[in-house]
């Protein structure tokens, strides 16, 4: 069902967190989990909008590539 394929999902995302930097899974968790905006998480964290992003862009392509590896 749906719903199984989503828990199973949400479960393999949760694991693969381990692989980020600190900074990295932190900024995932609040920019694409909690919807935080950016400007927010860089005055919460004492980082800049362009360092939230290049945090939150490098921790969706570790992301990525653990969760769906490509075939060669």
């Amino acid at each position: 069902t749906k719903w199984k394929e989503s828990e199973r999902q949400q479960s393999e995302l949760v694991a693969e967190l381990g692989c980020l930097t600190r900074q990295e899974r932190i900024v995932f968790v609040l920019r694409d989990l909690h919807a935080m905006p950016t400007d927010e998480i860089g005055r919460v964290l004492s980082l800049s909008q362009v360092t939230v992003r290049r945090h939150c862009m490098s921790a969706r392509g570790k992301l990525r590539d653990r969760l769906f590896p490509r075939k060669t």
